[in-house]
């Protein structure tokens, strides 16, 4: 009995495949299926909430549901069939779906588009979105966004380097999520560097509030706020975290198309040299890669830097194809 109750709700609601809608037809023109289809409907009713039992034109909706099973009409007055069950067991459960629907609705926020941008090596990208907010994302990397912001956030995931110029907006504050350190600004502008386990945030103007999601220790919930100038970095593997002033001109330089090296290892050098030009190092031997150097490069071509470094660092370099040798002189 069980088994036909469950088919009989799954037909009246509508979801029933062909062959299981036979079988519900069969079962309602055999004598006796209006015992069934009370207690289908006495289901039903229980199932509802006092706030979602409706008021039903049982008479009106019986009538229709004779027409829609076929019912004769020389079935007997005195028939112990109860219309208004078999109507309320259609009705509500209609209105029970319009009733899930609806509270689905109002409790699940719709999911907003979401666009994920990704930059491969040698290449860069500016990115408007839709409050009007500038990013201009750096080689290998990746951001994730809404397509439209909600009424209360703005929400951006960030993997490798990107700067941001945020509009102002007091009701919905701009977060960006990198390694689990979200910063979260209402309308300045920042660098992110989240590439490996350091994560290094380095604020250009206006003000913005760090947290540490990493940091899950009970009695440690600190935040950080930065001034125009101030950086901070964040080493998930080591667990440290440092602030510090930092020189806008060298640590923003990239966005306008400008290498920079201040005291940077050769081995260092290498890896941001591989994200700028899509290329790939090869070192010979191990000595000299803590060799440093300093100097600045504006839409240079890789071969002008190696020529530039190669010279005072004392090392020699083939290119073949995007493959970059470095063979260390003594």
């Amino acid at each position: 009995m069980k088994q036909e109750q469950r088919l009989i709700k799954k037909y009246l609601a509508g979801n029933c495949t062909e062959e299981e809608q036979k079988a519900a037809m069969k079962i309602l023109s055999q004598p006796g299926s209006s015992s069934l289809l009370d207690e289908v409907a006495d289901e039903v009713w229980n199932e509802l909430s006092d706030d979602e039992k409706p008021a039903i034109d049982s008479e009106g909706l019986y009538h229709g549901i004779e027409k829609e099973l076929g019912l004769t009409a020389s079935r007997s007055k005195t028939s112990n069939i109860k219309p208004w069950l078999y109507a309320a067991c259609i009705s509500l459960l209609v209105i029970c779906t319009f009733y899930f629907v609806q509270k689905q609705s109002v409790n699940t926020p719709p999911v907003p588009e979401l666009v994920v941008k990704s930059m491969p090596a040698g290449q860069k990208s500016t990115i408007i979105l839709s409050d009007g907010s500038k990013i201009i994302l750096n080689s290998g990397s990746k951001i994730s966004y809404p397509k439209t912001f909600t009424d209360t956030s703005r929400i951006i995931t960030l993997e490798g380097e990107a700067f941001f110029d945020v509009v102002k907006d007091k009701t919905r504050p701009f977060s960006v999520v990198a390694n689990g350190v979200v910063t979260t600004a209402l309308g300045t502008s920042f660098n992110i560097n989240a590439r490996g386990p350091v994560c290094r945030i380095a604020l250009a103007s206006g003000k913005v509030i760090i947290n540490n999601e990493n940091d899950n220790r009970k009695d440690k919930n600190e935040q950080y706020i930065l001034a125009p100038g101030e950086a901070l970095e964040v080493n998930t593997s080591a667990k440290t975290t440092r602030k510090f002033t930092f020189d806008q001109q060298s640590e923003l330089l990239w966005k306008e198309g400008v290498l920079y090296f201040k005291n940077t290892p050769l081995e260092e050098i290498a890896k941001r040299l591989e994200l700028w030009y899509d290329v790939e190092f090869q070192f010979k031997s191990k000595t000299g890669l803590q060799k440093k150097y300093t100097g600045r490069f504006e839409n240079a071509s890789l071969e002008h830097v190696l020529d530039n470094m190669s010279y005072a660092l004392g090392f020699e370099y083939f290119i073949q194809g995007k493959k970059v040798t470095i063979i260390n002189q003594p």
